[in-house]
């Protein structure tokens, strides 16, 4: 339910020109997304204060892939982020079969296939998901594509989210600020490019 609309390369391109422009941006938001475009690198950061407008530069980005025929899972830590995302998106937990706070290798099928499939995974609000939770997620990847040996099994990986927002909750009564536990510490985390969104819409 997670993978967003599945479209052939050769999409009709009303389609693909209706999806985006459902999903217009400003010269700040363009900028990113011709970044995300135009560069080889697959892992990066959205980074950004509450109303820079982070979740719409991911939709927009989610649309332009879609467009392009890319199979795109859309999910963030919460249900209440996701909607905010569109429709198709989800939970991490949902997305990746999470099913309890500890590791349970997936066994599911259609969803292993799914991840195997996909060519990009978007997660927002970032910043409440433990490291721990992330490393997961690169684990669920390279389980659905064993043959792999590159971070997330080679998917272009964009997380969404302001470290200074919401931290991730600790059940480990950790100092939040040399918590082991808080993604931006996760040893992966050096790997994700970061571009900053400038304009805030909230002033």
């Amino acid at each position: 339910a997670c993978i967003q609309r599945q479209y052939a390369p050769t999409v009709d391109q009303q389609v693909a020109q209706c999806l985006i422009s459902q999903c217009e941006v400003d010269p700040d938001q363009h900028n990113v997304l011709a970044i995300l475009e135009q560069n080889m690198h697959k892992l990066w950061r959205i980074q950004g204060a509450g109303g820079h407008g982070k979740s719409h530069t991911l939709r927009a980005f989610i649309a332009k892939a879609t467009s392009m025929g890319k199979r795109v899972i859309v999910c963030a830590t919460t249900a209440k982020a996701s909607k905010l995302l569109g429709d198709g998106a989800c939970t991490v937990h949902m997305a990746f079969g999470f099913t309890g706070p500890s590791w349970i290798p997936l066994t599911n099928p259609n969803i292993l296939m799914y991840i195997d499939l996909a060519d990009v995974i978007v997660i927002d609000e970032v910043s409440m998901a433990k490291a721990d939770l992330l490393q997961e997620v690169h684990q669920r990847c390279i389980d659905a594509s064993p043959n792999s040996t590159e971070p997330f099994a080679g998917k272009f990986v964009i997380l969404g989210g302001d470290k200074h927002q919401l931290p991730a909750v600790c059940d480990r009564r950790c100092n939040e600020a040399s918590c082991i536990h808080q993604p931006y510490r996760w040893a992966m985390w050096p790997h994700f490019r970061e571009i900053v969104l400038q304009k805030n819409y909230f002033l």
